[in-house]
């Protein structure tokens, strides 16, 4: 049964009583906060207990949230005669970084690691009356939980049983349906996801259960492209802007241990239904590295079978690309200390064409030769469907003289080609170190650094190629602490931040000037602009105006993991602070104005355009680009609840607030729901 209503804790306890799942909204100073609850028959009382105190320190406490990319082992230990082996010491011994946990089995036979950096361990379980038996190759994968159980031998402590062979890799501990690619998988699979970007992103998409749109936008197990989160080394690398992923953001794919998809069940721990975890990868006891290249051109690469040539030049299009890079890591101090490091270079530069409808000679002079066209002023035919030269705009003159090239292929449709030349150029370093304080103690910290400068063609000549930049940083920090064998603590800190330039080569307020035109906004904004033109039958000039995008994302997670008995109970913090700057853009043109011609008041688009009357015009007085930041909470608790050797129940709650974005500039408005109207802030409301 599943509900949705406001509930009081009386009839809370009430239905969790009956084992109902349940969705309940509970309110704190008029702010609703949800979480899910479930509840079995048999839980216990003290669980029926847990529940309503968190539910209380929810109505008290900001809320939070916490995701962590370790892993957990855990496992059974049993005799021959399949009884259970209390009091068993097991050992996770990491074997790349030679360090070890130790714990105990309970009473029922089980043991767990939790918080395990993901690696490959070797797995063994000792008590006296029997051989020791190791399991020697162990792989624990990010927020992976990975069963090993043991059957012992009778014999002597000082026998060894080796089992060889890698663990199963079924899960049967969660319910969470997932995916992952590897860093071998990565840069074995024959895909040149290289190709003019070194953005590892795409390759989710080969993971089962995701699909990608026409925007090339994510979305997991057909949940909503705002369900899911993404995240690098558990700090978030979700855009503030669009609440997709920051594709530059990424480590390149030397370092780079794992890509995991979570798409279904997700637990209390994380925010949304769909989840991409990026683990990057550390140094271990063994020095190593790796020098690539990668190459690509028009000769090593197959024909098109839909456009085999270039319809300009003839022959297949110019393709240039070069991937390099190197990437090494290795031990500082041996079991003590380990760095890794990359860096990625890309040169990428292509060729296509472009194919333009422009005016003939006659027309550019007003000379529709046998095609009337008309007076507005009169409604009577020019003489000789010539338009005078002096009723020719001199805004419109102008514009056919800075912007419209003349015919270079006969005809009079797709008369001007001419071939483009782009370029995509980036370079990257990601930086890792790893430190070991003790057995039950370790740190890492990660920065990433990457700019990318690509220029996209435009089809006029004389707009040339876009100046863009995109510069991204992203420095993540974690603690990673096991307080005693039964109690661990895990700290992450991260700093995002994401700069992108889109940009014009002509300045939009010396045009302005230039050409004369005239109504458009006193204060026009800087930089590159102009404006967006449309003429039925034939292509025109246009571009928006420059956008500055800066994102900054600033956060603190913790998470304690508590094991007792059958329960293994996880609650966390979560704090978020967020930032983006940002044009404000509402049309093509925005204050450079949006001129549209359809032949209305000549008979002909382009006699309209020469007259310089348009059909519509649309003019935006943008005023301030937006400066909005917010902070986001979130708090959470869990339980995984051993009910038998056969039944594990999850189960836990979340509570998040996110208050609406600040904005400094007065840039955000809202709906009154009561009246309609629209909400326009002011000095006075600050």
């Amino acid at each position: 049964m599943l509900m949705q209503t406001l509930f009081s804790s009386a009839r809370l306890r009430q239905i969790l009583a009956l084992g109902k799942t349940v969705t309940c909204s509970l309110r704190n100073g008029g702010k609703p906060m949800m979480y899910t609850a479930l509840r079995t028959r048999t839980a216990g009382r003290w669980l029926m207990f847990c529940y309503c105190v968190f539910a209380m320190l929810f109505t008290l406490v900001p809320p939070s949230l916490a995701q962590s990319t370790y892993g957990t082992l855990r496992g059974t230990i049993r005799d021959q005669s399949q009884a259970v082996v209390p009091g068993a010491t097991v050992t996770a011994l990491n074997v790349d970084g030679n360090f070890s946990r130790t714990t105990i089995s309970d009473e029922s036979g089980n043991y767990e690691f939790q918080n395990l950096p993901p690696g490959r361990y070797e797995a063994s379980a000792e008590i006296t009356g029997f051989k020791k038996l190791v399991n020697s190759d162990v792989p624990v994968g990010p927020r992976e939980v990975v069963r090993v159980d043991f059957s012992l031998q009778v014999g002597s402590v000082s026998d060894q049983v080796v089992v060889t062979g890698e663990a199963s890799v079924v899960n049967s501990e969660t319910p969470t349906i997932s995916g992952s690619k590897t860093n071998v998988e990565l840069k074995d699979l024959p895909l040149n996801f290289r190709g003019g970007n070194s953005s590892p992103i795409n390759m989710v998409s080969l993971v089962p259960g995701v699909q990608v749109d026409q925007g090339n936008r994510i979305t997991l197990a057909g949940n909503k492209i705002a369900q899911n989160e993404f995240t690098i080394d558990g700090i978030s690398s979700t855009s503030v802007r669009s609440n997709g992923p920051l594709r530059e953001l990424f480590p390149s794919v030397e370092g780079i241990s794992e890509i995991k998809v979570t798409s279904t069940n997700n637990n209390a721990e994380f925010a949304q239904q769909g989840d991409v975890t990026t683990t990057s990868k550390g140094g271990t006891n063994s020095l190593h590295g790796s020098l690539f290249w990668y190459h690509q051109n028009k000769s090593l690469n197959a024909e098109d079978y839909f456009v085999p040539v270039d319809p300009v030049t003839g022959k297949k299009p110019f393709l240039l690309g070069n991937n390099f890079g190197a990437s090494a890591g290795g031990p500082i101090l041996k079991n003590r200390a380990f760095f890794f490091g990359d860096f990625e270079g890309v040169r990428f530069q292509n060729a296509s064409s472009a194919v333009l409808t422009v005016p003939t000679n006659e027309l550019r002079s007003g000379n529709f030769g046998s095609t009337p066209v008309f007076d507005p002023l009169t409604q009577a035919a020019f003489a000789n469907n010539q338009i005078p030269a002096g009723r020719i705009n001199p805004v419109s003159q102008k514009i056919i003289d800075k912007f419209y090239p003349l015919p270079n292929t006969p005809g009079a449709a797709d008369n001007f080609r001419r071939p483009l030349q782009q370029t995509n150029d980036s370079n990257q370093f990601d930086v890792r170190g790893d430190y070991v304080l003790s057995s039950s103690h370790s740190l890492f910290g990660r920065f990433t650094f990457k700019n990318l400068d690509p220029r996209p063609a435009n089809s006029f000549p004389a707009l040339g190629n876009d100046p863009n930049t995109n510069k991204t940083r992203g420095l993540t920090f974690s603690d990673n602490w096991s307080i005693t064998p039964r109690l661990l603590n895990e700290f992450r800190f991260g700093v995002t931040r994401s700069s992108q330039f889109f940009g014009l080569n002509i300045n939009g307020q010396e045009l302005v000037k230039e050409l004369g035109l005239r109504g458009l906004p006193e204060q026009l904004p800087s930089g590159g602009g102009m404006p967006n033109i449309s003429i039925g039958g034939y292509d025109a000039p246009g571009h928006s105006r420059d956008e500055s995008l800066r994102e900054l994302r600033i956060q603190f997670a913790d998470n304690m993991t508590w094991s007792r008995g059958k329960h293994i109970m996880k609650w966390g913090a979560d704090v978020r602070h967020m930032s983006i700057q940002d044009s404000a853009i509402f049309a093509g043109g925005d204050d450079f104005g949006d001129y549209s011609f359809d032949g209305t008041f000549n008979g002909q688009p382009w006699g309209d355009f020469l007259l310089g009357i348009p059909v519509y015009s649309t003019i935006a007085d943008t005023g301030p680009d937006f400066d909005s930041a917010v902070r986001h909470y979130g708090f959470f608790w869990q339980d995984d609840w051993k009910v038998s050797p056969k039944l594990t129940i999850n189960f836990g709650l979340r509570y998040e607030y996110h208050p609406p974005f600040h904005d400094r500039t007065l840039q955000i408005t809202n709906f009154d729901r009561r009246t309609g109207n629209v909400i326009v802030p002011s000095e006075a409301s600050r």
